[in-house]
């Protein structure tokens, strides 16, 4: 009797912790996707890119329809910095276009980064070894 209750007690901690693990997979999805400024977007708006420069307080480079507008955010106020035509908006060279930019995936971020890290001068350099890598494998 007294090994029936070890295992059942067992098997309800286990299950309690994947219940667990669970709630915080849900809840950890549900606040990235709540809270998280890149990437957002709709029909007419898109968030290129955002900057902090303090605690609370950030810049916001936003497309609106045709317009490219910066925008200063602190707790206390939301204001247009200025305005920008897509003329003046810098891209990286390897983007067409910045208001549709291919994010990399995470292989190729990581080794920009390690490139980055390491001092090897361009994230172009590790898109290349990347390539060389992918054609010696096959």
């Amino acid at each position: 009797m007294n090994e029936i209750k070890i295992i059942f007690n067992s098997i309800l901690g286990i299950v309690l912790f994947a219940g667990i693990l669970y709630l915080a997979y849900i809840s950890t999805k549900f606040i990235a996707r709540r809270y998280s400024l890149n990437g957002k977007s709709s029909k007419n708006m898109k968030i290129l890119e955002t900057l902090s420069i303090g605690k609370d307080s950030s810049l916001i480079l936003v497309k609106v329809g045709n317009k490219n507008l910066l925008i200063g955010s602190t707790p206390h106020s939301v204001n247009i910095v200025d305005q920008f035509s897509d003329d003046e908006i810098i891209c990286d060279a390897d983007s067409v276009n910045c208001t549709e930019q291919k994010l990399p995936d995470f292989a190729e971020a990581l080794k920009i980064n390690i490139a980055k890290k390491f001092g090897k001068n361009t994230a172009a350099s590790a898109r290349k070894e990347d390539e060389n890598d992918k054609k010696s494998n096959f």
